[in-house]
């Protein structure tokens, strides 16, 4: 509107009429502007024609007539007045009063620009710049682009700038792009204001000013301008050039938004989300993630797909969340591809098809997206919707685990672990170990393992007890079993069997079948606790029927032995039959063993009646032995109270530890008048020892006896149990076969 006005104001062959219209149409009486430009235009007056072609054109006091408005035009442009030029090429451009024509609207464009109006050289670079009416020319565009702005017009300055920031028809230079978009801006025009505020606050062109960001996009904010309306928004969100204030940030945001905007309506809607400068609302997050949405912008496609997905602010719809998902996926939104692919897996809103979830999956994970690199690389070890292949899972895997997330680390780690080959040598510990060191309980419990195990790594007992001990400090259930066991045997720390059964006991209490095995052990044998062969029977028993392969054959040894219930070969075998199952190899010989007896008693069965079989008149006994780590346990009663022997063929007598002896004390089966004297022993460590030496009345061994047999007794509380070759040859010849122990008695 400036434009026309000045075509009316600059008419000099009419020096009195001409600046009256102007004031008339300044002053908005239009009806006297009109009768003025009719009277001045009819005598030819090629400004007066102008003038009154801008009134037809606005329908400044008459109805609007672009037509005549065009013809006005025409006459004064045909008289070489360059706003009439200007006007003329402005109306074959838009095509109003007559068709569009760009190659018109140009050659008018260039004769107004030619004699210097500032206007028409902006409308001119602009048809060189798009290639409107001329073939596209950036140096062109530049050219008179520049003449314009020099003469003070805001829009080329602005487009100056815009050109001189991006490198287009002069080499790039953002110093100059600042300045002349703060020539334009200075002026009043909105988009320069907002791009002063762009410059400023990326500090491009300029030093990085936040406060002056802010004013100058609170300037062109405040005249309506959309962009910065927004930028005034983030502002205020962010407390940057001004305090922070999210409700400021929500007001700007909305008016960007209202205005079409879609970032802003993207992020009104996340405000009304989370409930930040707004109370949260669901249903209006919904309504303004879906107009963004519609718009075609990703992230707002995304979360709509999330609040179907959830049925939060709409329905629950899995549908709608799929459609909507797919439409963000389709973009390259890492995360709709990971959502997609999960839903394909699971079947939710669309039919299952792993191999569609295995292709969304790979599309995020090779945008980077941790989750679905985890996914793809569990397809990819399972053969699920794509062909097995470990090596691509160990890809993937790893690719998850680098981003350093601590659970990525521990289940990749894990998979290794559970696929350990010589593809992933030292890969399963050496994941293990950054989860680990991040506090991650399960990998310290894996870790341990690892050295345990020689998985991936030397095999390391002091390793080992050190990471599961951290595990199991860090209350990782699974830990305790392997605790408990690493203090029974000394396995990479000093044996402590109170430890054991503290630790034991913990893993019982979660439900851990190979504790409450072990546990039903130490009540068997009275180590540390009071002995108790029904403890240790119901111990075993819930072991072995939650599947311990260890419970179940401790349990075929309480039938075999009837410790704690009743003596059942059957139910020893049964049991034994399930051990063997679970991978225990000593119990096929086992049963062997439980048979061969069998038809022994069968065979003197028939041989003498029904007579009760005795011992005695069987040439040989087999007793079955217990095999555990590298010693077998021999069942025995010493005076009646069960026990098991570690069988030592290097020792010479019965070793009793002071715990067992304990037991025997308070249950009088044995006296002050039962100890005999003192001797002195080896022990392991090399040095000489002081023991006690005692009498045992009746040592019973697959039910044969020895009366009055000497044993030692160690000071130490929970020291093993030991069954001295020599201490056993008494009762005749031995032979080892397998598990089996044979005896063979005297004549």
């Amino acid at each position: 509107m400036l434009y026309f006005l000045m075509g009316c104001m600059l008419n000099a062959s009419a020096q009195k009429t001409i600046p009256r219209i102007a004031e008339l149409l300044e002053s908005e009486q239009y009806e006297e502007a009109f009768k003025l430009s009719l009277q001045e235009a009819q005598k030819g007056d090629a400004y007066a024609q102008n003038c009154l072609g801008i009134i037809y054109d606005r329908g400044w006091g008459v109805s609007v007539d672009h037509k005549k408005a065009f013809d006005l035009f025409m006459k004064s442009a045909l008289q070489g007045n360059y706003y009439g030029q200007w006007n003329l090429g402005e109306s074959y451009y838009n095509g109003t009063g007559v068709s569009k024509n760009l190659l018109e609207a140009y050659k008018w464009y260039m004769k107004s620009a030619n004699q210097g109006y500032n206007a028409a050289q902006y409308s001119l670079g602009c048809c060189y710049y798009h290639g409107e009416g001329v073939m596209k020319d950036l140096t062109e565009a530049f050219g008179w682009l520049m003449k314009a702005a020099e003469q003070g017009n805001d829009e080329a300055q602005y487009a100056v700038g815009y050109m001189y920031k991006n490198g287009e028809g002069v080499p790039m230079n953002l110093s100059e792009a600042f300045n002349w978009y703060m020539k334009s801006a200075e002026q009043g025009n909105t988009d320069a204001q907002n791009n002063v505020g762009v410059m400023y606050d990326k500090g491009n062109g300029t030093s990085r000013n936040p406060q002056e960001a802010f004013k100058w996009y609170k300037k062109a904010a405040e005249q309506g301008h959309m962009v910065a309306q927004y930028n005034v928004g983030v502002m205020y969100y962010k407390g940057e050039g001004v305090a922070k204030n999210p409700q400021e940030a929500f007001m700007w945001y909305m008016k960007a938004a209202e205005q079409g905007n879609l970032d802003a309506q993207f992020n009104v809607g996340a405000m009304y989300d989370e409930g930040q400068g707004t109370s949260k609302n669901p249903q209006e997050a919904f309504k303004w993630y879906m107009k963004a949405a519609e718009q075609g912008l990703m992230v707002a496609q995304f979360n709509v797909g999330v609040l179907y997905d959830n049925g939060e602010g709409t329905v629950n719809n899995p549908q709608e969340a799929f459609k909507w998902y797919k439409k963000a996926a389709e973009q390259g939104y890492m995360k709709a591809q990971y959502n997609i692919g999960y839903m394909y897996e699971k079947g939710n809103g669309v039919v299952e098809n792993k191999r569609e979830a295995a292709r969304w999956y790979k599309l995020a994970a090779e945008q980077g997206h941790e989750a679905a690199q985890f996914r793809l690389g569990s397809m990819y070890g399972f053969g699920d919707g794509v062909d097995k292949n470990l090596k691509e899972a160990a890809k993937w895997y790893s690719k998850a685990a680098e981003h350093g997330d601590a659970q990525s680390q521990y289940l990749v780690g894990t998979f290794f672990f559970l696929n350990d080959s010589p593809f992933f040598e030292n890969e399963a510990a050496h994941w293990l170990r950054k989860a680990a060191d991040q506090g991650h309980a399960g990998a310290m419990y894996y870790l341990g393992l690892c050295y345990w195990l020689g998985t991936s790594i030397e095999t390391d007992s002091q390793n080992a007890f050190y990471w599961l001990k951290k595990a199991a400090d860090n209350e990782y259930k699974e830990a305790y079993y392997r605790i408990g066991l690493c203090y029974e045997t000394g396995k990479g720390c000093t044996m402590n069997l109170n430890q054991a059964y503290h630790y034991y006991t913990k893993a019982v209490e979660y439900g851990d079948a190979d504790a409450m095995a072990s546990l039903g052990s130490f009540y068997e044998n009275g180590v540390v606790v009071h002995k108790d062969d029904k403890k240790a029977f119901e111990l075993y028993k819930q072991s072995a029927e939650m599947g311990s392969g260890y419970g179940q054959f401790c349990l075929s040894f309480c039938f075999y032995n009837g410790t704690g219930t009743s003596q059942n070969y059957d139910l020893a075998i049964y049991w034994l039959q399930k051990a063997k199952e679970n991978g225990v190899d000593q119990a096929d010989n086992l049963i062997n063993g439980i048979r061969d007896i069998q038809r022994r008693e069968a065979m003197l069965k028939q041989y003498e009646g029904d007579k009760p079989y005795s011992p005695t008149t069987d040439p040989s006994t087999v007793i079955l032995m217990r095999k555990s780590g590298n010693v077998y346990y021999v069942p025995c009663k010493i005076n009646g109270i069960s026990a098991n022997f570690i069988f030592d063929t290097g020792a010479s007598m019965i070793s009793l530890s002071e715990s067992f002896a304990d037991e025997l004390r308070r249950q009088g089966k044995l006296t002050t008048s039962d100890y005999i004297g003192t001797a002195n022993t080896l022990i392991a460590d090399g040095r000489i020892q002081p023991v006690s030496i005692v009498n045992i009345q009746d040592v019973e061994i697959g039910g044969l006896h020895l009366r009055n047999v000497s044993a030692t007794l160690t000071e130490q509380q929970n020291a093993p149990l030991l069954l001295g070759l020599s201490a056993i040859e008494k009762l005749g010849k031995i032979t080892i076969d397998g598990s089996k122990l044979i005896i063979h008695k005297n004549k």
